[in-house]
């Protein structure tokens, strides 16, 4: 398939560079480039499966200072000299 894509004078120059370096044509390292990107962002959605592990309590405890960034404030610094 042909296809016409805009490209920096600098970009075109490197690139055209890059190829004769590795001995390939404009066009091979331009869709390896393409493939080895589309690989790499697929990659990237892949999640390793956490496993939960359940533990006994009451869950989330209301402790009234949500919210009051100066109350959480004092609470910090009031256990920072432990």
């Amino acid at each position: 398939m042909k296809t016409t894509v805009i490209l920096s004078d600098e970009l075109m120059r490197s690139a055209k560079l890059k190829a004769r370096e590795e001995g390939l044509s404009f066009t091979k390292l331009i869709e390896e480039s393409l493939i080895e990107r589309i690989n790499k962002k697929q990659s990237d959605h892949k999640f390793d499966q956490v496993q939960i592990t359940p533990f006994q309590g009451d869950g989330l405890v209301d402790s009234g200072i949500e919210g009051n960034w100066s109350a959480i404030r004092d609470l910090l610094y009031s256990n920072s000299n432990d």
